[in-house]
């Protein structure tokens, strides 16, 4: 099945953000943003929620800088924001628009897999709670 173009979209950003963190020795978010982008590849909705969980609070993908020897990395850090910030716009009109039903449903007519219809994951597919992130206590 192929992708609708703003899925397709939305991974190919992923795409080129998971390279450009991993060239960077940024291989960590690297890593977890291209787990969120074969998630999108696949139609699972987790990828876009995860991506938004990524992107927000303290220490978390927006606030980080690439460097190289203690030196900020200038060209390459636009290029960062540039494509974070393509990503947000992007995840947040997906979320929106999936309603935690499958990305392949976007746009679809198919009527086993309307808009508002839910994911069944398995107990242990990783969810945002077990993929880095960590609950504050108290």
């Amino acid at each position: 099945m192929q992708l609708h173009h703003d899925v397709a979209r939305f991974a190919t950003v992923l795409k080129r953000l998971a390279l450009l963190l991993t060239a960077n020795g940024a291989g960590f978010w690297g890593n977890h943003v291209e787990a969120c982008r074969r998630a999108v590849e696949n139609s699972d909705v987790w990828g876009v929620r995860r991506f938004q969980d990524l992107c927000g609070g303290m220490g978390s993908l927006n606030d980080l800088v690439l460097q190289r020897d203690g030196s900020p990395l200038l060209y390459e850090n636009d290029e960062l924001h540039a494509l974070l910030s393509e990503a947000r716009v992007l995840a947040s009109e997906l979320a929106g628009r999936s309603h935690n039903a499958p990305l392949a449903a976007i746009g679809s007519t198919d009527p086993q897999h309307p808009t508002g219809s839910t994911i069944n994951r398995p107990e242990s597919y990783p969810t945002a709670q077990t993929c880095g992130r960590r609950r504050r206590r108290g």
